[in-house]
């Protein structure tokens, strides 16, 4: 949602309206809820929506044949190149619901799970196939099983390793970067250009000039006295440890790889002084933000 928030025109309703997709509302009618699901998709439009990845983000023609498929026209442009291939590398890490691994050979494939559990999506591309999976009822009646990940990505990964085993799968065509993608390491925590402090850096895919990129202000550097309690500056029994400082559109812990894994970071240490005749140190946590004294007779607020 944060993401659709952002565009301008092209909106993801436009996007969605040049892919093929037929059966949407007024824009007005889902707001950003269109970016939870809100509209109803076809499993042809879904399949061609994903086909525009491996077409390098040209619309393809969806046609039945049998026999051998004559050729296509290259289809209206949806996508550049560049970011066709970064979400199918993206995709490609995603990893298979019963090893917890990537597959290999690369699925690139993701999950959906309607509001009200009316729908189960499993969709993706393997080789030079798409292919989509839905379950559901056909009277559009909810179940809580209905859940992409735990019923339809089972079956989604049946098909492919059945089409595999039977040597139906002539493997993928060979991927080769665009030229206008670059490399770059990232911190792993942030995703933003590593600072000094960030303990953990990846390489990942950006398209330069294009891909927001900035130095990250996640790990920062703070001083600790020696009864564990953040200080203001170096002084005796004063050392420097590193800790992140979560911004407030990060609030949601759950939705950090590090929460999902089941710890949490720990918060930094709240700035403590004796305070002056009458007052009371105080300290909370808002959204990952500390609001401490720190020197007497103020209130601040940590960077």
């Amino acid at each position: 949602m944060a993401v659709a928030s952002q565009l301008g025109h092209p909106n993801l309703y436009d996007f969605l309206q040049a892919s093929g997709v037929s059966r949407l509302m007024s824009e007005r009618h889902y707001g950003l809820a269109l970016a939870l699901g809100g509209g109803d998709v076809s499993m042809e439009e879904l399949g061609r929506m994903y086909a525009v990845f491996l077409n390098g983000g040209r619309v393809p023609a969806v046609r039945s044949w049998i026999g051998p498929m004559p050729a296509s026209p290259p289809g209206e442009r949806l996508l550049s190149a560049e970011a066709s291939f970064i979400a199918l590398d993206m995709l490609d890490k995603n990893p298979r619901p019963d090893t917890g691994q990537p597959a290999s050979p690369a699925v690139a494939w993701k999950t959906g799970t309607s509001w009200g559990f009316h729908d189960a999506w499993s969709a993706g591309i393997f080789g030079r196939y798409v292919l989509v999976v839905w379950i559901g009822n056909f009277d559009n009646t909810g179940n809580p099983a209905f859940v992409g990940v735990q019923a339809a990505a089972p079956l989604f990964f049946r098909i492919v390793d059945a089409l595999r085993n039977q040597g139906l799968d002539p493997g993928s065509e060979p991927r080769q970067a665009p030229r206008r993608v670059a490399r770059v390491e990232v911190c792993a925590a942030s995703g933003d250009l590593p600072n000094a402090d960030c303990p953990q850096t990846v390489a990942t895919w950006y398209i330069p000039g294009k891909s927001p990129i900035r130095i990250s202000d996640l790990h920062r550097r703070i001083y600790i006295d020696a009864a564990g309690r953040r200080a203001c500056g170096p002084g005796p029994g004063v050392h420097e440890e590193v800790y992140e400082f979560w911004t407030r559109t990060c609030c949601g812990c759950s939705a950090r790889p590090v929460c999902r894994a089941g710890s949490r970071p720990r918060p930094p240490p709240a700035r403590t002084r004796r305070p002056a005749s009458g007052m009371h140190p105080r300290s909370s946590l808002r959204c990952g933000a500390w609001f401490t004294p720190c020197a007497l007779g103020t209130r601040s607020r940590s960077p």
